[in-house]
């Protein structure tokens, strides 16, 4: 892992360590480190998988799967992101033959 990925990873780890601690009654209050980490400016920093999108929340992040891959939660150590299950019917006319 790069020193500039490493540092980042042991300050959001920090931040998840202090947040728990401080987190009052189990619910999304937190007095916490003054600033948020963008988690989704680095996808070592989250589990998204590449076929979804990272939202940043407050304290948080969220993955949504893109719009061709509804099926999944996004995350890598869930779901991830599956294709749509919509068939298509291709048909391919080749010239100069003839089909029934």
């Amino acid at each position: 892992m790069e020193p500039a990925a490493r540092v980042r990873l042991s300050i959001y780890l920090y931040y998840v360590l202090k947040r728990r601690l401080l987190n009052i009654s189990n619910s999304d209050l937190y007095w916490c480190c003054g600033k948020d980490i963008d988690e989704c400016m680095n996808p070592s920093l989250n589990a998204c998988v590449s076929q979804a999108k990272c939202e940043n929340t407050n304290g948080n992040y969220t993955c949504t799967c893109n719009s061709r891959f509804k099926n999944g939660d996004g995350r890598k150590d869930g779901s991830g992101c599956k294709l749509s299950s919509r068939i298509h019917n291709i048909i391919i006319i080749l010239p100069g033959k003839s089909y029934q």
